[in-house]
């Protein structure tokens, strides 16, 4: 797997929030459901129509799961710095962290989300465990969406894995 390394400063995003669970793969279902209401729905319509936005680059990210296996996945725009989002918004931050950068293999819209779930798993059960490098536990691990996730092929994304430096 080609990976880069990178260190970045708190991103601070307003977005939509969900709860789900990685109990019995049932993230792996819930979070595109999740992603096909928001693309469907007006949602992200009406997430890049506000003037907070920065840029139109989107975040998947999965928060910290509790004891049970239950987590918190968001999907969220870069705020402009100095500018709050109105009500009804869920706003959060990911820490600053220095982080391994994957780009998923291109794939066209149908088979999209399957090459992100695919990634994810190939992430941890191959080049984490022959890896030096170990999780940045106070960190967040995301998905970015930019300009090259917006195709009807050759669609790619990138997934950030906080690290721990050095």
């Amino acid at each position: 797997m080609d990976v880069k390394f990178v260190d970045r400063g708190a991103i601070k995003l307003a977005g939509y929030v969900m709860k789900t669970t990685s109990r019995g793969g049932e993230n792996f279902k819930a979070i595109p459901q999740f992603w096909g209401a928001y693309l469907n729905d007006g949602r992200m319509q009406k997430l890049h129509g506000e003037n907070f936005v920065k840029n139109h680059a989107e975040y998947g990210v999965c928060f910290p799961e509790d004891a049970d296996g239950n987590f918190e996945y968001v999907i969220g725009v870069e705020l402009k710095d100095g500018v709050a989002a109105p009500r009804g918004y869920h706003v959060c931050e990911i820490p600053a962290s220095f982080y391994a950068v994957f780009t998923t293999p291109p794939a066209d819209a149908k088979s999209f989300s399957t090459a992100i779930q695919q990634t994810w798993r190939d992430i941890f059960s191959q080049w984490l465990p022959i890896s030096d490098r170990k999780i940045n536990e106070a960190g967040l691990s995301f998905e970015l969406y930019d300009e090259r996730s917006m195709s009807e092929t050759g669609k790619v994304c990138e997934i950030w894995i906080p690290l721990v430096h050095g």
